[in-house]
């Protein structure tokens, strides 16, 4: 789930289970350490991130130490490919 106030993008996706959570995407050149995400006691993963207007594509990548291994929440992506499935978010122009 995305939500944008402005230019400020919150990220945010529940993963339980896992022991780190990487935001991923066009706006950090798909970059597993520049957006690591922080975890909530209910289980969210959420990250901020100020991004100029325009459209991004990006992805969640979870490390759980017991699989040893990055693996995609719900897109099953294996590798950083940018051109992997993907979501994608718009940040509009300011008024």
């Amino acid at each position: 789930m995305v939500t944008c106030n402005g230019n400020v993008c919150t990220f945010s996706t529940v993963c339980p289970h896992a022991d780190q959570v990487f935001l991923i995407g066009d706006f950090n050149n798909w970059s597993t350490t520049a957006n690591a995400m922080e975890p909530t006691e209910d289980g969210l993963w959420r990250a901020q991130v100020q991004l100029r207007p325009g459209t991004y594509r990006f992805a969640y990548f979870v490390f759980n130490a017991r699989g040893g291994r990055f693996q995609d929440l719900d897109l099953g992506l294996t590798t950083l490919r940018p051109d992997a499935r993907h979501y994608t978010v718009s940040v509009p122009h300011a008024n």
